[in-house]
């Protein structure tokens, strides 16, 4: 059934817009992502240059989530979006013009990261928002799965092309790509016929605060935001000490590489076997699989095979995937539509946050445990961040009949 929806989620005009333009700009993020690293060491920059510009960047997505979280709900969504696209899409090239210099400014780089995830900041939220407007409500996990699957699709291309880029022409192509990814998400976007209904504005305090009410008054909602929280700091954790074992103990820069393309692969099936199956419990089903991560940090420490620690990957992936289009329907049928989008903030917020801080700690819990007690209390974490919030009878209970309930709340036509 749920893969019948997939394809006629395909078959609506608005959402095929949506998803190729999003997927779009998707691949031009991850090949970025390869290119700004190359771009800097390659012009005389180090490590620590590198690590500022792309904290500048994530801190102001931290900055301005909730702010645009409320100004998705304010505004109908395709505008704002439109205008996120086209101002990372300026910052972009002017990206690509710092590069041209033999030595480029650090603060510069730092400025135009703060420009477009600042962009970011305001875009993820309007997506949260429009994408439930564009499918009927019985397809919209379907879609959600779809557009997972396309996301780990650009994350497995995109720093291949990247890497075929910058060897054949400069660092500094990838970001005009980049840029032009952005354009094109704007037309198709402008394209997009989806109309929402949108409440009379209050002060900015207190659209936040109606926004935090609707997260305070769900006890599922809450319990699974600081597993979350805790899962991704553990994921940061994991980011920063999981190479550095297959570096130096399973086959080298090599190994990094083969674990990257199973992680990609993972998230790929994941996005298929969403499509396909939609289950009756759905937070029981996706935290269950969101627990996988807990085998891909155990596999470092034991069995620490290259092949094990590939399978563990492929695995965690595929429960991540499932989760996040399980946890999107959710969303979209649980909150009334003139505050999904401070909702989902709130969702991205403790993403954001509990990454940098798993980066930041890892060093130190390796220095004083030592590295492989650092990666097994690591996997312990994410076993017990994905299990917790299913001692709550309303999460582990929520069925999907209770996921499609606030649908009909939905104010959009």
């Amino acid at each position: 059934m749920a893969l019948r929806d997939s394809l006629q989620a395909l078959r609506s005009t608005p959402f095929r817009l949506l998803a190729a333009g999003q997927g779009l700009s998707w691949l031009g993020d991850a090949l970025v992502t390869v290119a700004l690293a190359v771009a800097i060491i390659q012009r005389g920059g180090t490590a620590s240059d590198l690590g500022v510009v792309i904290g500048t960047g994530m801190a102001s997505r931290l900055a301005f989530m909730l702010l645009g979280g409320v100004w998705a709900d304010r505004l109908r969504p395709q505008p704002l979006m439109i205008l996120c696209d086209l101002v990372r899409a300026v910052a972009q090239v002017l990206l690509a013009l710092e590069f041209t210099h033999s030595r480029p400014s650090v603060g510069a780089l730092c400025g135009l990261y703060v420009v477009s995830g600042g962009a970011a900041a305001f875009f993820r939220p309007a997506l949260a928002s429009l994408q439930p407007l564009v499918v009927p409500i019985e397809q919209r996990h379907a879609a959600n799965a779809f557009m997972g699957l396309l996301q780990s699709g650009a994350n497995i291309a995109g720093p291949a092309l990247a890497g075929l880029l910058v060897a054949t022409t400069s660092p500094s192509v990838a970001f005009v790509a980049n840029a032009g990814t952005y354009v094109v998400s704007a037309v198709t976007l402008s394209r997009v016929r989806a109309h929402a209904v949108r409440m009379a504005r209050q002060p900015l305090w207190k659209e936040l605060g109606a926004g935090w009410s609707e997260v305070r008054s769900r006890g599922w909602y809450w319990r699974n935001l600081i597993g979350h929280g805790m899962w991704n700091t553990a994921s940061g954790v994991l980011a920063v000490l999981a190479p550095v074992v297959a570096i130096h103990r399973l086959g080298g820069a090599a190994a990094v590489g083969i674990i990257g393309s199973a992680i990609g692969v993972g998230g790929v099936i994941g996005g298929f076997a969403a499509m396909a199956v939609r289950p009756q419990r759905p937070l029981l089903a996706a935290n269950s699989g969101l627990a996988l991560t807990g085998l891909l940090a155990a596999s470092y420490v034991w069995p620490a095979h290259l092949w094990v620690v590939v399978v563990c990957a492929v695995l965690s992936m595929l429960g991540l995937a499932f989760l996040n289009a399980c946890w999107e329907t959710i969303l979209q049928g649980q909150f009334p539509h003139g505050v999904l989008a401070r909702v989902s903030s709130w969702d991205g917020l403790t993403s954001f946050v509990g990454m940098p801080v798993g980066n930041a700690l890892a060093g130190p819990l390796a220095a004083v445990f030592g590295i492989e007690h650092a990666l097994a209390g690591t996997a312990a974490v994410f076993v017990v961040a994905s299990f917790a919030p299913l001692l709550a009878r309303s999460v582990r209970e929520l069925d999907t009949r209770a996921a499609d309930a606030g649908a009909e709340l939905e104010p959009a036509t």
